[in-house]
């Protein structure tokens, strides 16, 4: 009982693990990604199948972390962004056998464009998230499987009263 708790808690751990790397992307847009890259090495594996599905169309598959990363910030870079909080929440954890799972969570992430923009403004991005994770023979779990599900975009004007 105790080592399934302990998987379980490892298992959760992979959603917060991932919303932590999505915000340190933004920490070094257009660099070298070291240290997202250092972060999710932890919960990702090397060679993880990753996919975004945008409202319901066409899967956008990706090979590898490096990949994940890039598109991720990729994606930032084109829409303006210039910071985000990943928050994930609402957390399942489906144990499939001692060495796999599912780990499915929800989030409502805002992202952050300059404060100098011209018309400066946040998206609140929903996504659903899916992780299958299988734990390596160092003990650790790790996603190998990856898909974000965007569901809803809401923009807003915004005004940074504190600056950036």
């Amino acid at each position: 009982a105790l080592e399934r708790l302990q998987a379980v808690q490892q298992l959760e751990d992979i959603a917060a693990c991932y919303g932590v790397g999505h915000d340190a992307i933004f920490f070094d847009l257009g660099g070298d990604q070291a240290e997202s890259l250092a972060i999710l090495d932890d919960c990702f594996s090397p060679d993880v199948q990753s996919q975004f599905v945008f409202f319901g169309g066409e899967p956008v598959p990706l090979d590898g972390l490096p990949a994940l990363v890039s598109f991720v910030e990729g994606f930032a870079i084109d829409t303006g962004y210039h910071s985000a909080r990943n928050t994930p929440g609402n957390v399942r954890v489906e144990l499939i056998d001692e060495d796999n799972a599912v780990v499915t969570t929800a989030g409502a992430t805002p992202h952050f464009s300059l404060a100098s923009a011209e018309a400066p403004f946040i998206d609140l991005i929903t996504a659903r998230y899916t992780h299958i994770a299988h734990r390596d023979e160092d003990g650790r779990w790790r996603t190998t499987s990856f898909e974000i599900e965007v569901d809803e975009v809401a923009r807003v004007d915004a005004s940074f009263a504190l600056g950036q």
